[in-house]
């Protein structure tokens, strides 16, 4: 009898030890757990805080954005109001203009440099019958520099109006289209009977006195 207490007091010792032991390992695991799921929300956290932050920049880049776009937009009405005044200036000399010399450019710069010295040569003891003006295709900003480097012209900026793939293509149909367009958009702005072309790309050179002549060219109404 007395050995089956004895036995049975140690079972119960066993198993409060085992209990002991298991209620530790799992306060273990639970405290680990707790641990882990504040690092979690410690995370979320600053992932918030820097979603929230990029926000901010981005609300910030398009108001800067929308402020450029305002300068923009100013910058270009003074620079037409400054090339009208320029026009102006140039229309109210004693000796009227007999037409305007409209140098074309796109994208060449150095083509574009040769050129207008080439033209300053013969046009300078001309200038106030001959006013000198660069009209640029397109937004090259080396060319742009250029055409404002020279103080004996005006510059004038037209949108791309021809659409093509490559430097080729351009040549290509800049023959055939460029005169017209030119015409459309350059004695409007320069308002003078006729308009003396100087196309660097051909070296072709044509004086516009009517709407015909382009009939006479080949070139179509647009």
């Amino acid at each position: 009898m007395a050995n089956e207490c004895c036995d049975f007091r140690f079972l119960l010792i066993f198993a409060a030890v085992a209990f002991i032991y298991l209620q530790s390992e799992y306060a273990d695991r639970l405290a680990a757990a707790v641990e882990s799921e504040n690092h979690c929300t410690s995370q979320m956290r600053l992932l918030i805080d820097q979603i929230s932050m990029q926000q901010g920049r981005l609300v910030a880049l398009d108001e800067e954005r929308k402020r450029k776009e305002e300068e923009c937009t100013q910058l270009k009405a003074l620079v037409k109001e400054f090339e009208r005044k320029g026009l102006q200036r140039v229309i109210n000399k004693e000796q009227a203009p007999v037409a305007a010399v409209v140098i074309i450019a796109c994208n060449r710069a150095d083509y574009l440099e040769r050129t207008v010295k080439s033209v300053l040569k013969y046009q300078s003891s001309v200038a106030s019958k001959y006013p000198l003006f660069v009209s640029q295709d397109g937004s090259n900003q080396d060319v742009k520099s250029k055409a404002l480097s020279f103080d004996q012209l005006l510059y004038m900026q037209m949108v791309m109006r021809i659409p093509y793939k490559d430097q080729s293509d351009f040549e290509r149909i800049a023959g055939q289209f460029g005169v017209f367009e030119e015409w459309k958009d350059g004695v409007p702005r320069t308002a003078y009977e006729g308009v003396v072309f100087f196309r660097y790309q051909t070296s072709r050179r044509i004086f516009l006195i009517d709407p015909d002549s382009l009939k006479q060219l080949g070139i179509a109404d647009a």
